[in-house]
């Protein structure tokens, strides 16, 4: 029967979809189907659905495009040494997405999770600046040892990327009060905002550093 004749399901053809299709339709047709609605509906959406994206591997991109996407970090970081750790940075995330992505633009995907690198880059440096300065400012028997300034620097590395997601004000308001000490009546004239607003914002950052992910 022509049915018989159809490939099995886990038999792969090298024609192309549509005239796979085209030759299955032609098939019912000569079994006198062809009246059946459901089946000129199912070969219609089959037909007219989206091909899938490809999909890869992280090992094959950073085969195919690592010497790129360093290159185009190094034109934006100007050092070669910060590109590559920065590369190698990119992929992790890449990977950390799952074993396959989508391959439709590698390079365009890549860029955008390299974009977020480099943004992360400069924000750690910049915070690294400050706690050496303030370090710098402390007397001598207070300046902890280099074990423990590396261990300081990313415990606030860490505490800044969750505060970072709660907003500037609520940020704000939270620093104010557990750094400078200030009383939250004061903080709300400080700010412009309520004494409610003040409440709920220091709750919801002190939420943020002890369970924010």
């Amino acid at each position: 029967m022509p049915w018989q004749q159809h490939p099995r399901p886990h038999q792969k053809s090298t024609q192309p979809r549509t005239q796979r299709y085209r030759q299955l339709h032609t098939r019912h047709s000569s079994a006198k189907i062809e009246s059946d609605y459901h089946y000129r509906l199912l070969v219609l959406a089959i037909l007219s659905a989206p091909a899938p994206a490809p999909s890869t591997t992280v090992e094959s991109l950073y085969c195919e495009h690592h010497g790129w996407l360093q290159d185009w970090l190094r034109l934006r970081l100007g050092n070669r040494f910060d590109a590559a750790d920065l590369a190698q940075d990119t992929f992790l995330r890449l990977l950390n997405r799952g074993a396959h992505v989508s391959a439709r633009e590698p390079r365009a995907l890549l860029t955008t999770i390299a974009k977020g690198v480099v943004a992360n880059f400069y924000r750690r440096r910049d915070l690294e600046n400050a706690y050496l300065e303030a370090i710098a400012h402390l007397p001598v028997a207070d300046v902890p040892d280099a074990e423990t300034r590396a261990i300081l620097l990313e415990a606030l590395v860490e505490i800044d990327r969750r505060l970072e997601s709660i907003g500037q004000v609520a940020r704000r308001a939270f620093l104010l009060s557990q750094v400078d000490g200030m009383k939250q009546t004061d903080i709300a004239r400080e700010l412009g905002i309520s004494l409610a607003t003040v409440q709920r914002h220091i709750v919801r950052a002190a939420h943020q550093c002890f369970f924010g992910l």
